[in-house]
Order: structure tokens, then C-alpha cells, then sequence
């Protein structure tokens, strides 16, 4: 642990002198031993060529040794290499699944990556109630701005087919509840992305629906 600890010191130069090279050595020692944090270290060090010439290939070895020990940054990292065809066969189904495991640990990133997953059909069947639970979950741990999910939460929250659902259905109305209390998280971190932004009126939310509103600063502004 010491070892895998010093790695980090000279990496983020945290109280000594940044030195990937000594770094690396530490990494390399603890990620020996069976440290997981260091193995993922090294895999970013690789992946990314922070300090050292980019290596996929290796890369990819320290990920998986460290995510199978469960480190959710190695999952995380696993799902957008198999994802991008980062280094490895593109695969997007094998990116789910170690967005998954990411995420499940809360791994904000792989949970917006798993969204986005369910929201475009990659490597999984499309399910926009499943993306926006992701989002939600990446959302309550990080100002979130990214604009890959904005204007998808817009389209889900305000798109006609959801105005006046079907009472026969179950899902609709949950579901565009979620939507609009994404956009109103978001939009309170970053309302400038939000410029005209409208209100919904109480005739398009029930009666139960409009009890919540107060959570959605949003939509407070007048029609």
C-alpha cells in the first residue's frame, strides 16, 4: 500500500516534485505485488502515455488484472476502450458490461457512459427509463454539463408523445418525471446552458405530478 501510495505522490506531485519515472517504478512494484489501484495507475499511464510512450497492449493487461480485483476505475476504463475500439476489437457489448460493474460502484463516469448506452442502443437494447436512471446517479455526484446529455434529457422531458400519454400506460408519465428532474439538476449547476427555457403547464403534469415542481426550479418561470 505504501508503495502503490508513493506512485501517487510522484504522480500528482502531492507534497514532492512531480516524477512519472519514479511513478511508474512505484506503480510497477505495488501493481507486482497485487495492488489494484496501482495496476489501474498503470493502465492510465499507458493508455493515455502520461509519462511513458502509449502502450494499448499494456495497458489493457493492468486494467484487466486490476479489474478483476474490482477496481471500478479499470472497469470504467475497460468499457470506453471496448466501446472506442480503443486498442482492442470494438465491442460494445463487452463495454456495457464493464460499464456496469463501474458503475454499480458508483464510477460517475462509466453510470454516464452506461446512460448513454441505454439512450443510444450501444451494445444494449435502447431504454430511455434505464439512461435516465444512469444520468440521474452520475448527476447527484458531479456538476454535470455535458452537453451529450442535455439536449437528450430535453428531448426525453418535453418531446409530444409524452404531453398527454396514455393513461393505459405505466411507463410514460414515471418516465418523463425523471427527465424532467434530471434537466432541473442540471440546469441549477449550469443554468446558462439553459437560455429560454420554458415552463410546462400544469395541464400537461397531473395532479400528482405538479405536487413536485418545487424541485424543478427549471420550470418555475412563467408560461
Amino acid at each position: 500500500m505504501a508503495q502503490a501510495s508513493l506512485g501517487f505522490m510522484y504522480r500528482d506531485g502531492d507534497s514532492i516534485a512531480p516524477d512519472s519515472a519514479q511513478a511508474i517504478k512505484w506503480f510497477t512494484k505495488a501493481a507486482d505485488s497485487g495492488q489494484p489501484s496501482a495496476q489501474s495507475a498503470l493502465g492510465d499511464i499507458f493508455r493515455l502515455g502520461i509519462g511513458a510512450p502509449v502502450d494499448k497492449a499494456e495497458a489493457l493487461k493492468w486494467y484487466l488484472l486490476a479489474a478483476d480485483h474490482g477496481d471500478a476505475n479499470a472497469q470504467s476504463a475497460l468499457g470506453a476502450m471496448y466501446g472506442m475500439g480503443d486498442g482492442v476489437a470494438q465491442d460494445t457489448t463487452a463495454a456495457v458490461n464493464w460499464y456496469r460493474k463501474a458503475a454499480e460502484q458508483g464510477e460517475k463516469v462509466a453510470q454516464t457512459n452506461l446512460g448513454n448506452a441505454y439512450f443510444n442502443g450501444d451494445g444494449v437494447q435502447a431504454d430511455k427509463s434505464e439512461a435516465l436512471k444512469w444520468y440521474l446517479k452520475a448527476a447527484e455526484q458531479v456538476n454535470l454539463t455535458h452537453k451529450s446529455i442535455l439536449p437528450k434529457c430535453t428531448k426525453m422531458a418535453t418531446a409530444s408523445s409524452w404531453t398527454k400519454p396514455k393513461r393505459s400506460s405505466g411507463t410514460t408519465r414515471p418516465r418523463r418525471n425523471r427527465a424532467l428532474l434530471l434537466i432541473s439538476r442540471l440546469y441549477e449547476q449550469k443554468p446558462s446552458l439553459w437560455p429560454g427555457l420554458k415552463s410546462p403547464t400544469t395541464e400537461q403534469l397531473d395532479i400528482q405530478e405538479s405536487r413536485h415542481l418545487h424541485l424543478w426550479p427549471a420550470f418555475h418561470a412563467a408560461n
